[in-house]
């Protein structure tokens, strides 16, 4: 079962509350992840070579025991979530009239870390009613599955997230020729990797770059942006929802 993988993590702290389950696992992860401050008590641009390949093989061993998507295929290291949890729910956050932040966009609050997950935790209901965002719940709830995970050609595809916000239209339009992940598939095509990670859905028709879909109906797919509009947050949870329904058939 696909929620055995998250109770590994929380343990007794599993509750029946997506999102909070999420922020949990969020949390669990931060406070037990190596950092070069925590290992050197120095920032990664300090550390000799010895230095980071033994930061970067303790992270490694960290991804193995606090990345979900990591334990979902066993230990890959190239495994990487289609579609972030993080990223909607604080755009769904900006956009909420309890939740007491109102600016918009990646740089703004809330951040992850602590004190700010512990408040949403415990506001639930007051900042993100379920009967408001409804949307967001159903998302949630499956995007911890294992029908929200792919196997990248090369980790390096994995700064998409800082990149991208991990938006799969950019993302794929990148994979193609001249595109920026267009040199990590020398030994597979953009279609095989297409078809072997069950991504078809994204495309209209035949899997090429002209083809893709956009993130929600007024983007073109070689876009990216910060989601404001709140009808428009709700338009694009709805499309991941179909599209990872669809994967996890």
């Amino acid at each position: 079962m696909d929620e055995d993988k998250l109770t590994v993590i929380l343990g007794d702290k599993y509750t029946e509350n997506p999102i909070v389950n999420f922020l949990l696992y969020i949390q669990k992860g931060i406070g037990n992840s190596p950092t070069p401050k925590k290992l050197y008590n120095k920032k990664f641009e300090e550390l000799t070579y010895k230095e980071r390949n033994k930061y970067l093989k303790a992270n490694d061993e960290w991804r193995k025991k606090y990345d979900l998507d990591v334990m979902h295929l066993n230990g890959d290291l190239c495994a990487d979530t289609i579609f972030s949890i993080w990223m909607p729910l604080k755009m769904c956050l900006q956009n909420s009239d309890a939740y007491p932040y109102s600016e918009h966009g990646e740089y703004q609050k809330p951040y992850k870390s602590n004190p700010y997950i512990s408040n949403i935790i415990k506001n639930i209901d007051t900042y993100l009613p379920y009967d408001k965002w409804e949307e967001l719940y159903r998302f949630v709830r499956i995007a911890l599955t294992k029908s929200n995970v792919m196997k990248l050609p090369e980790r390096i595809m994995q700064e998409r997230g800082r990149l991208y916000y991990d938006q799969m239209p950019k993302t794929l339009y990148e994979c193609f020729k001249e595109g920026r992940f267009s040199q990590c598939f020398k030994d597979i095509q953009v279609e095989e990797w297409v078809k072997k990670q069950n991504l078809t859905m994204l495309f209209e028709g035949v899997i090429s770059r002209g083809n893709i879909k956009p993130l929600i109906s007024r983007m073109k797919a070689s876009e990216y942006e910060w989601i404001k509009n709140r009808e428009e947050i709700k338009e694009m949870l709805i499309n991941y929802c179909m599209i990872l329904e669809m994967r996890s058939e």
